[in-house]
């Protein structure tokens, strides 16, 4: 009984801790930096239960190219908050709380390549980071995990940084000409793509030429 008695007072006790730890996380806002245990705690509990990625298709093979490509989708759709480098070292970074990830940090090349594949399929509820499942397809989401690898090696990430620059790849958000996905499965291919010129519509009718009432006019003259 005693044993029951000090199980459930156990299991209260973190209860009440839990709901504070929570309600001072809610309390601080984004602006804040929230103190070093919270950080610490989030960090560790992330690591223990973020699954991995079961995947039907194996992923693709970790080539130069791969990482190349990994890297133009990084720069596309995660470095608006996570900065090229991967350090997100911007303002808008240190805007949120827990704050974007550092993704050079040995804290997240500590996760498997496929726990950072659920990450990037899933997205971390409460922090920001999206899902990116109905936006990317599968084989390139295991190339931006490719590339996450590359961040975090300094040798690997001087050299294809040099590359992407030379390819004209080392910027925050390509144009949308530069970057284009394929059609998502299921949606039908538009009849024309906005782009395609078209034949302009003339915006008024054609001029009608004038009628000539001259010789209307010596007819009537003649019949008076």
């Amino acid at each position: 009984m005693r044993f029951l008695w000090g199980f459930l007072a156990a299991i209260l006790i973190v209860v009440i801790v839990v709901i504070i730890f929570g309600i001072d996380s809610i309390r601080g806002g984004a602006i804040e930096e929230p103190p070093a245990y919270q950080s610490a705690v989030i960090n560790q509990v992330k690591l223990w239960f973020i699954p991995e990625a079961r995947e039907v298709l194996p992923p693709p093979e970790k080539t130069r190219e791969a990482l190349l490509e990994g890297g133009e989708h990084f720069n596309h759709h995660c470095a608006v908050c996570h900065d090229l480098s991967g350090d997100a070292d911007s303002l808008l970074a240190e805007s949120f709380h827990p704050q974007v990830t550092d993704l050079t940090d040995d804290v997240v090349q500590a996760y498997s390549d496929e726990q950072l594949k659920w990450i990037t399929d899933n997205g971390i509820r409460y922090t920001g980071m999206p899902g990116w499942a109905k936006l990317i397809d599968d084989d390139v989401q295991w190339k931006i995990v490719y590339y996450m690898r590359v961040l975090g090696d300094p040798d690997q990430k001087g050299n294809y940084e040099e590359m992407l620059k030379e390819r004209g790849l080392w910027k925050i958000g390509l144009p949308v000409g530069e970057h284009e996905h394929e059609e998502e499965p299921g949606r039908q291919p538009s009849e024309q793509q906005p782009s395609e010129q078209q034949p302009a519509a003339p915006s008024q009718q054609e001029p009608v030429p004038e009628r000539d009432h001259s010789h209307e006019q010596e007819t009537d003259d003649h019949e008076h």
